[in-house]
């Protein structure tokens, strides 16, 4: 079973170098290593939690439609004019918030998320104080959050049990 999670994962990590040279070099993601990044995460969820499985996805699916429900009032409201997903938020954003559901457990997930924008808003932020990011310049976030992934969750699942234990407390 060891065996099956670290090529599971060893898929999820090249899926996301992939994803991150792609969105970097052109503002854009392929379909393909974005679904390859789904179904192993699934498939490593399914063979780590199977009974957790289906409430664990409804509860990262919710949360997601939530912040991107809030996102898209908020938007409307400041430009009624411009539509979210051609202006601010690409296809290939979402669709990676999605694939990604399968490597975490909710709060795990919901880490992922906030910590994972955070640091690309910090980022942008600071390259765009020092001028080397202009304001207009989209940002490329499935490929940056993918590249945050890579670090996030093998540090995640180390501690994972005391992050619980600390949430819970």
């Amino acid at each position: 079973m060891e065996t099956i999670h670290f090529i599971l994962i060893i898929i999820g990590g090249l899926s996301c170098l992939v994803l991150l040279y792609q969105d970097l070099r052109g503002r854009w993601i392929h379909a393909l290593p974005v679904s390859i990044l789904g179904v192993a995460g699934l498939t490593f969820t399914f063979l780590k939690a199977r009974e957790d499985i289906w409430l664990n996805l409804i509860v990262i699916a919710g949360f997601l439609t939530l912040i991107l429900g809030i996102a898209w009032l908020v938007m409307k409201i400041r430009h009624p004019n411009e539509q979210l997903m051609s202006s601010q938020l690409g296809w290939g954003d979402v669709v990676f918030f999605f694939a990604m559901a399968g490597w975490f457990d909710p709060l795990g997930y919901a880490l992922f998320f906030v910590t994972g924008l955070l640091i690309v808003l910090l980022g942008v932020g600071i390259m765009m104080w020092r001028g080397s990011w202009q304001e207009n310049h989209p940002i490329p976030l499935a490929g940056l959050l993918g590249g945050y992934a890579i670090v996030f969750a093998p540090l995640y699942w180390h501690f994972e049990n005391a992050i619980a234990a600390w949430v819970i407390s």
